[in-house]
């Protein structure tokens, strides 16, 4: 089974290598092979990849429930998505469905 890291792993091994110690020996901090800390740092280059970001064209937890909640109340797409202060097309298609009186189900 493929050992996961943490990000925190991550940044260790990205910071140890940086700073001159060898795949070898990180690997025996981490408790891993050193075939694995080479893998992680030939697929990279050795450069520690930039930080993960979500999208901002996703919806977050927060407008989905918004917009089941103004769904409940008949709101349109295009109520909603102004209240969002979103475009309409970044409402899901299945709410749509739902609001035409289509299919109920995800």
């Amino acid at each position: 089974m493929k050992r996961m890291f943490t990000i925190q792993e991550k940044e260790f091994v990205f910071d140890s290598w940086k700073s001159g110690v060898g795949f070898s020996a990180i690997a025996k901090l981490l408790d891993t092979k050193p075939g694995t800390i080479f893998t992680m740092l030939r697929d990279t280059g050795g450069i520690k990849p930039p930080a993960r970001k979500k999208n901002k064209v996703h919806l977050t937890l927060a407008e989905r429930e918004e917009i089941r909640v103004s769904l409940s109340a008949k709101k349109s797409i295009r109520a909603i998505a102004k209240s969002l202060d979103r475009s309409p097309s970044t409402i899901p298609e299945k709410y749509s469905v739902i609001v035409a009186g289509g299919i109920t189900k995800p």
